[in-house]
């Protein structure tokens, strides 16, 4: 049996609760390796393409549609008047697992 398949199956032995533990830690590991893995492909320039098509995309008037900057202003309004407010990701993650369970 390889490595990974006795880790699937202890996983497959953890109580839900911890399962989700787990799974917002496996999350969190990834994220952080894609972000690192994103610095570098910038700090290297291989962006750089990405970067020069949106800026010559709004030059040419090609921007989000009007109707989303309606909506983020209404996001700040409901910020700044303290109606609704930013959570992390994993936060978010959680809250939805607890309504959703």
């Amino acid at each position: 049996m390889s490595r990974v398949q006795e880790i699937e199956r202890a996983i497959e032995q953890l109580p839900r609760d911890e399962a989700f533990l787990l799974a917002d830690w496996i999350s969190s590991r990834i994220s952080k390796e894609w972000d690192h893995e994103i610095e570098e492909d910038i700090k290297a320039g291989r962006l750089d393409h990405l970067a020069q098509q949106a800026v010559s995309e709004f030059r040419a008037g090609r921007t989000s549609p009007a109707w989303h900057g309606d909506v983020l202003a209404e996001r700040d309004r409901l910020i700044a008047s303290g109606e609704e407010k930013f959570m992390d990701w994993e936060t978010a993650k959680r809250q939805l697992r607890e309504t959703l369970s």
